[in-house]
């Protein structure tokens, strides 16, 4: 289960997004900071409640609005949240995943998780969606880059990162195919690689043409 969550309550609060309408139904009251605490601890728990609800695998936050609950001022609001879901997938074995667009400019987002929440996510994905080999070194261990944050974390963050293409726009796609070769030149093997929009490779004899080939490149026949 994915979605973006800039405010707490987004796409779970009766009635709809508008901000106003979020903070009274999870009783965040202005100017007091420990009222968007535990707003924050009960909109996890109902992100929790719905993913146990719909049998999915765990929660993928898509990192990429400011609001209420994503706020450099107020980091605490984010571990909260993302401690509570850790807290409660550990019971029963979900997986926690931060998504965050894979360009320098958005790393101000990953810079506002702390280092705990860094170390207890399952993977991170990273949308990187128009990033070659070269592109890629340079976003992960350039001047600026993920190595940039969170520096004593980065074997581990590299280690369960995920690197993405976008099948959403046609010319794009072959960044898909480059991205199934890349090998960090750092020496620090990532975690693999994904495709926004996926099923748009499903035309093709057969099927997920460009899918079936990056499986079969980053997992070869064994040679006896």
């Amino acid at each position: 289960m994915c979605w973006r969550a800039g405010d707490i309550g987004d796409n779970l609060t009766p009635g709809g997004n508008d901000r106003e309408n979020k903070k009274q139904f999870w009783g965040i009251v202005e100017g007091d900071e420990d009222s968007y605490l535990k707003a924050a601890e009960k909109y996890a728990l109902a992100i929790v409640d719905t993913v146990n609800k719909y049998n999915a695998d765990g929660f993928d936050y898509d990192i990429e609005d400011q609001g209420t609950l994503i706020n450099a001022s107020y980091p605490q609001r984010v571990e909260v949240f993302m401690q509570t879901l850790r807290r409660e997938f550990d019971k029963t074995g979900k997986l926690l995943v931060a998504d965050i667009p894979g360009g320098k400019a958005w790393l101000s987002y990953y810079n506002i998780l702390s280092d705990e929440v860094v170390k207890s996510l399952d993977y991170i994905v990273w949308q990187t969606y128009e990033a070659g080999h070269s592109s890629l070194d340079d976003f992960f261990t350039g001047s600026g880059g993920v190595k940039s944050y969170h520096t004593k974390l980065f074997e581990n963050v590299l280690r369960k990162s995920i690197v993405t293409a976008t099948f959403e726009r046609a010319v794009d796609k072959h960044y898909f195919t480059e991205q199934q070769t890349y090998h960090p030149a750092c020496g620090i093997e990532h975690a693999g690689m994904g495709a926004y929009h996926i099923e748009y490779d499903y035309a093709g004899n057969p099927d997920y043409p460009a899918v079936r080939a990056a499986i079969a490149a980053q997992n070869p026949p064994i040679k006896n």
